[in-house]
């Protein structure tokens, strides 16, 4: 395989990753809404996610519609998309 087509498929690896990454993060957001999680966990977590508070996971999916809000403006919906394995 040519370092081009290498290439090529490598790109298009990463943009699946990414499309698949906020697709997750978005289903993770859906349960959050559902289950008011920004009012009924905790704002802090034991253990493994203790440096973790609740408003920064929150942040985590303000950040998310920030990014969707670049991809899929202005025409830039149809460049990722259309490259994804």
């Amino acid at each position: 395989m040519a370092r081009s087509d290498d290439f090529v498929t490598l790109t298009r690896q990463k943009v699946t990753l990414i499309l698949q990454t906020l697709d997750d993060l978005r289903a993770l957001r859906r349960e959050w809404d559902s289950l008011d999680y920004a009012n009924t966990l905790p704002k802090t977590f034991p253990d493994t996610n203790a440096e973790v508070s609740r408003a920064e996971v929150a942040n985590v999916y303000s950040t998310v519609e920030a990014i969707d809000g670049y991809v899929y403006s202005a025409g830039r919906n149809t460049v990722l998309p259309t490259i994804r394995e």
